[in-house]
């Protein structure tokens, strides 16, 4: 038998010597693995936040000398202890999933798997982001058929869908729980693809708001059901990319709406033409989605039941009939999850950004400091949001899985802490984008040398250039806050806790993206009127609405480090617990 390799960090007799049958076996001289597990990993926590790397590798390093610990009490069962081998086994189904305990889904093949994923989720998620990019650009001929429109009228537009999902997502969450997912999801996307028909053939503004409301309603169960589904279902190695492809597809179904309605428009062809493409879209998905077996689509456990569901409802008061806690219950519970509630914050304070980026970055360019025309806006923002976009979308995952993690507090903390360094670089893009439209707007003050708005503007290309960064940092992090989120939580709640993340990414996120920098242009220009007598031009007010969504980027980093450090603090303390738990004279 060959002894286990000693730790690079500290020496300590081999793991395969025999334990130590003293009474003083807990004294400090005779440290016990986990002891020094524990100090390694302490070390090593503090030597990441200088060097980045050296995390993980101390988590590899714990997980080789946990392995260890494990066969020498799985060999001291024989003597006394039958329960460690057991409790070993738990430990180890916790630990190799990511995101925290999840169903196995060993019994569904790859391939249904990514059929599931590539169509049902990713596609019928761009097909319903189509309209996040096709009614901004739309906005123009919107107005020409309805002259009346006011600012805030327009806005609803862009936001009332994000209001809808706000209000349905829990309910939806809640309905995950209790009822057949198959028959949620066939009947949330046949009304999804009429409301999105209706929205584009009506004329009357309030048919416009009540079809723009229920189409978000209907989204809503997608994004739950979505975001529940991959973080289960994926394979464990796919995780990190499977998450970050939502955040692509939703791109890509923006910047295809966008395209659609801003060169079909320009073509001369009526905006209905784009909603009425969506909702045939839509409508080839749903006939895919009758013929899809159940156990392909289903979030219910049944009798495959996770041992770490098991554990977890043993804390949580359960209905007689053994289905999901009331939802008071579950709240109560959600209410002490500090880093839920930071992460989900996290989520939407990135959509706020998103979202509102793609409904002012029409009118800007076309409108304000710049006036271009819509070809070249609507083919500049496919070009930066793809480029930003892609790199995120493959780099961070690549970063996470190196570094980070998602399976315990370790590989949150960071990830977390990868994150932040990301979000710097988010911080930064914004900065430049302020410069540059500030240098732009600085030229229409009198005696100034007025800047050139065609393409030959230096500073156009850098506010565009700067746009890169922010969509990289965003893109990239976007579905690994959201596993991290999911994963907070105990799994029997995961339902409704991500129907409360989705209302709150919309409410906080989609709709305040559009509705606050709105309010806020608004505001800007009435204090400017009555406290400097300037009556502010349109590029003034499209200006001050950019500014606070670059002005969030900033929120953003701080948003992150509180998650960080809430990450730090679970794992420390837990770690702790564990020690004490190996040194209790019950442990032995």
């Amino acid at each position: 038998v060959q002894a286990a390799p000693e730790s690079t960090f500290v020496c300590r007799p081999s793991a395969m010597a025999p334990p130590q049958a003293s009474p003083n076996r807990y004294e400090p001289a005779q440290m016990s693995p986990t002891s020094s597990i524990f100090q390694r990993d302490s070390f090593a926590a503090l030597s990441f936040l200088s060097f980045g790397s050296g995390m993980r590798a101390a988590s590899e390093h714990d997980s080789s000398d946990d392995d260890d610990h494990d066969d020498s009490d799985a060999r001291n069962s024989d003597c006394g202890e039958p329960q460690a081998d057991a409790g070993n086994t738990m430990r180890h189904a916790v630990e190799d999933l990511p995101g925290g305990v999840q169903e196995d889904s060993s019994e569904l093949s790859y391939g249904g798997r990514v059929f599931v994923f590539s169509a049902l989720s990713l596609g019928v998620q761009a097909l319903m982001s189509y309209s996040g990019g096709a009614t901004p650009a739309s906005l123009p001929a919107i107005q020409a058929a309805n002259p009346g429109l006011t600012q805030l009228e327009i806005s609803l537009l862009g936001s009332l869908d994000k209001i809808g999902q706000v209000v349905a997502s829990p309910f939806w969450g809640r309905a995950l729980q209790r009822y057949p997912t198959k028959l949620l999801l066939v009947i949330g996307l046949l009304l999804n693809a009429g409301f999105s028909a209706q929205f584009g053939f009506v004329r009357s503004k309030d048919a416009m708001f009540f079809a723009k409301f229920m189409q978000g309603c209907t989204e809503s169960q997608q994004i739950v059901w979505g975001n529940l589904w991959t973080s289960s279902r994926a394979p464990p190695h796919l995780l990190s990319m499977w998450m970050n492809l939502g955040g692509v597809a939703a791109g890509l179904g923006t910047a295809v709406g966008q395209a659609m309605a801003g060169f079909g428009n320009a073509g001369g062809l009526p905006y209905c033409f784009a909603y009425a493409a969506q909702a045939v879209g839509l409508l080839l998905l749903w006939v895919a989605l009758v013929f899809t077996p159940n156990k392909l689509v289903d979030l219910r456990k049944g009798n495959h039941a996770s041992v770490g569901r098991a554990a977890t409802m043993a804390s949580i008061p359960e209905n007689a009939d053994g289905s999901a806690p009331s939802v008071l219950a579950q709240l109560r519970v959600l209410m002490h999850r500090r880093l839920y509630w930071l992460t989900m914050l996290c989520v939407a304070e990135n959509n706020f950004i998103v979202g509102g980026l793609q409904f002012f970055w029409t009118r800007f360019f076309c409108n304000g400091p710049w006036t271009l025309d819509l070809a070249t806006v609507t083919a500049a923002g496919l070009l930066v949001q793809g480029i930003g976009m892609g790199l995120g979308i493959f780099i961070g995952p690549l970063l996470v899985n190196k570094y980070g993690g998602y399976h315990d507090d370790l590989g949150r903390f960071i990830t977390l802490h990868l994150l932040l360094r990301i979000t710097a670089v988010c911080t930064f893009g914004a900065g430049l984008a302020v410069l540059a439209m500030g240098i732009q707007l600085g030229s229409w003050s009198p005696n100034a040398e007025l800047l050139d708005s065609s393409l030959r503007n230096p500073w156009l290309w850098t506010f565009w250039f700067a746009t890169i960064p922010i969509n990289f940092a965003l893109a990239a992090q976007g579905g690994v806050q959201t596993v991290i989120n999911i994963g907070s939580v105990p799994p029997g709640m995961q339902e409704l806790a991500q129907g409360f993340t989705t209302s709150v990414q919309f409410l906080c996120g989609y709709a305040g993206g559009v509705i606050v920098p709105s309010i806020m242009l608004d505001i800007a220009y009435d204090v400017s009127l009555s406290q400097f007598g300037y009556k502010m031009t349109e590029a003034d007010q499209l200006s001050t609405g950019v500014l606070v969504l670059c002005a969030m980027c900033v929120v953003l980093f701080f948003t992150v480090w509180l998650a960080r450090n809430e990450a730090f603090r679970q794992w420390q303390l837990k770690s702790m617990l564990s020690e004490e738990g190996r040194r209790s004279p019950t442990a032995v």
